[in-house]
């Protein structure tokens, strides 16, 4: 693909860039990718869906709701920076923890029911697929959570690995449905474009026009804006994340079979999200780090879920075949 490298000259990196001009012309890829209104907003920012989540729960949420009472609550285990970015703001972070290897509807169920008993408001984070286990809810299950949540609550749908999931499944469709749902996405996984820290949301009427006013000016540079335009073309992500969601699917699938083989528990997960958990008796992270296989602690997962421990890891999937060979060779050794 051209870059379009030449199009970088002095100007463009020794002046401001323009009044929001990322706002239009990245969010119309994104529009007609998910097929949106052309009224329906799409936000950037050049810190990833990372940086918008801090700036929902520090700018977003008012100080008087946060004195309110108003919480952070999330179905556990998941990505444990909604843990530090909720007390960062000052909000209190209350994890759902259904038992770990909960099928799906049975997680869908704990946090529905947790909603109903609650009698205030919270901010509800759902990260889909869910990190660190890499399994999925559907996009019926996520909209039966929308409607569980509708009128009470806020709903942040962080789809960091959702370009490895079919578009079907994206929850950002549900944005012009439902007035208080967010849906995030970063190019940093499925896209593998990491180093710009690209990320975008998608959100209601009601919570874009309030958003609109809070949202830092010239958050995405001029160099990430041109890198975006190519990374987000629907033209160019429906020829290569189908590709890469097969060959995600071909190793995962040799690494975690064998790994069962040897005796060793890998969680339910979506065959083509590039991250599954497994479970293992003792210090399975320290037993893996012995014979060079580097892999997320279980422990780094414990503020979203209390029964997480070193026993459980989180496994990024190799780029490789053989290397997915090597690493249950060097299991098994």
């Amino acid at each position: 693909v051209d870059l379009g490298i030449a199009q970088i000259n002095s100007r463009m990196l020794s002046e401001y860039v323009g009044n929001d001009p990322y706002s239009k012309s990245l969010g119309e890829p994104v529009r007609a990718r998910f097929g949106l209104n052309q009224s329906t907003e799409v936000f950037f920012n050049g810190s990833g869906s990372y940086g918008l989540l801090a700036s929902i729960l520090s700018d977003l949420i008012s100080p008087l709701a946060v004195i309110s009472g108003v919480d952070v609550v999330g179905l556990g285990p998941q990505f444990t920076n909604v843990n530090m970015l909720a007390n960062r703001a000052g909000i209190e972070y209350k994890p759902i923890e259904p038992p770990l290897g909960s099928s799906s509807s049975e997680k869908v169920g704990f946090l529905i029911e947790s909603r109903r008993r609650s009698k205030k408001p919270s901010i509800v984070y759902l990260d889909n697929p869910n990190n660190p286990t890499g399994d999925s809810l559907s996009i019926g299950q996520v909209e039966e959570i929308a409607r569980a949540t509708q009128g009470k609550d806020i709903l942040v749908i962080d789809e960091a690995y959702g370009d490895l999931v079919s578009d079907d499944q994206s929850a950002i469709k549900l944005a012009e449905k439902y007035g208080h749902l967010i849906v995030l996405r970063s190019i940093s996984k499925g896209v593998g474009l990491a180093s710009p820290r690209l990320g975008y949301a998608v959100m209601s009427e009601p919570i874009a026009k309030v958003y609109r006013d809070i949202e830092l000016v010239f958050n995405v540079d001029a160099v990430t804006g041109l890198l975006g335009k190519i990374a987000l073309n629907p033209d160019i992500l429906q020829r290569f994340l189908p590709i890469v969601r097969e060959k995600t699917a071909e190793i995962k699938a040799i690494i975690t079979q064998g790994l069962t083989d040897s005796g060793i528990k890998v969680f339910p997960s979506q065959p083509t999200v590039s991250i599954f958990m497994a479970q293992n008796k003792g210090n399975f992270y320290g037993d893996l780090l012995t014979v060079g296989i580097n892999s997320e602690d279980g422990i780094t997962f414990k503020p979203t879920h209390m029964n997480m421990d070193s026993s459980l890891v989180r496994v990024r999937i190799p780029g490789s075949i053989n290397e997915a060979e090597e690493i249950i060779q060097r299991v098994n050794y």
